[in-house]
């Protein structure tokens, strides 16, 4: 019975997924990508999760590896580095675009969305989440249809991050919010704020999308070398050790408390080594050819493009 039950929590789950059967396109709907975050966001339980990863990668790794996997880690999509946008000046952009009167109650839960505020529907309070409150802002305000598709986000979230001015930035978001309805929105916000507060970390979604993932990643830094050479389950990657310009993840000391360093120093012939960290933001460079350079943040974003230095 008790199997029987867990079966049916999963096929409920999975629904959504197993129903979005959609045949190689460049079509897929963006929905598709939003309901796998639904399903993994609704439920504690481990395996679900995992099989909601794994039902949506197997139906569609062969073609969609690369465009998914970006919305799926956006905080690990290098090639998208920065929007310029945080909370506050999207809430000022939303407000702006959709010409929403400042002092009106939805404008107010974008601007305030730190505070518990009463929802009308359920009665109950709520506040801090930005997505959560820009979806209730703007439930009556976006279509109820969609056109927006995995690939179509995907543009706009590089011509997002290729913007150079808040007018720029303004169109894009213009459009995107004409193609999407609110429930996509959310999980647009999310993806550009580059936190999707589902509950899954990068090693599941990489053990998912395959074994070899993990160690491809941290040898490169780069989604695009990982979707690309491991799209295929079967496939084996090329890569086999370290290359210019794909910052590694450099390993670090242990980090310790000050009232432990007494104990640490008084162990008899012990060594141990104490590694300073001189700024907030530690680097590493690496050099291709005698002019070149470039500077990584030990997270892998790059703080500099290819910079000649005709004096090295």
């Amino acid at each position: 019975m008790a199997a029987s039950s867990s079966n049916a929590s999963l096929a409920s789950h999975l629904a959504p997924i197993l129903d979005s059967d959609v045949a190689y396109t460049r079509k897929l709907p963006f929905s598709v990508i939003c309901d796998l975050f639904t399903v993994i966001n609704s439920t504690n339980n481990h395996s679900i999760k995992r099989a909601a990863l794994e039902k949506l990668l197997s139906r569609y790794r062969l073609h969609y590896a690369y465009p998914i996997m970006r919305l799926l880690l956006p905080h690990l999509d290098l090639d998208r580095q920065t929007y310029a946008l945080k909370e506050s000046k999207l809430a000022r952009v939303l407000i702006q675009i959709l010409a929403i009167t400042k002092d009106s109650v939805d404008a107010q839960r974008m601007i305030n969305w730190r505070q518990p505020q009463k929802n009308a529907a359920t009665h109950k309070h709520e506040g801090g989440d930005f997505a959560e409150a820009v979806y209730n802002s703007l439930k009556t305000r976006c279509a109820s249809h969609s056109t927006s598709t995995v690939a179509s986000i995907n543009a706009h979230l590089d011509a997002l991050n290729a913007a150079v001015d808040s007018a720029a930035r303004n169109q894009i978001l213009t459009t995107m919010v004409r193609e999407a309805t609110a429930y996509e929105m959310k999980w647009i916000v999310r993806i550009i704020l580059k936190d999707l507060k589902i509950g899954i970390s990068e090693a599941l979604v990489f053990e998912v999308f395959h074994e070899e993932a993990t160690q491809l990643y941290n040898i490169t830094s780069s989604l695009f070398l990982v979707c690309n050479q491991l799209h295929n389950p079967n496939a084996r990657t090329s890569h086999q050790g370290i290359s210019l310009f794909h910052p590694i993840k450099p390993m670090l000391t242990g980090q310790k408390q000050p009232e432990d360093i007494e104990s640490l120093i008084s162990t008899e012939n012990r060594k141990f080594v104490v590694e300073q960290q001189k700024e907030a933001s530690a680097k590493t460079s690496k050099k291709a050819r005698a002019n070149i350079f470039s500077t990584y943040a030990l997270t892998g974003l790059a703080l500099t493009k290819l910079d000649e230095h005709p004096d090295v």
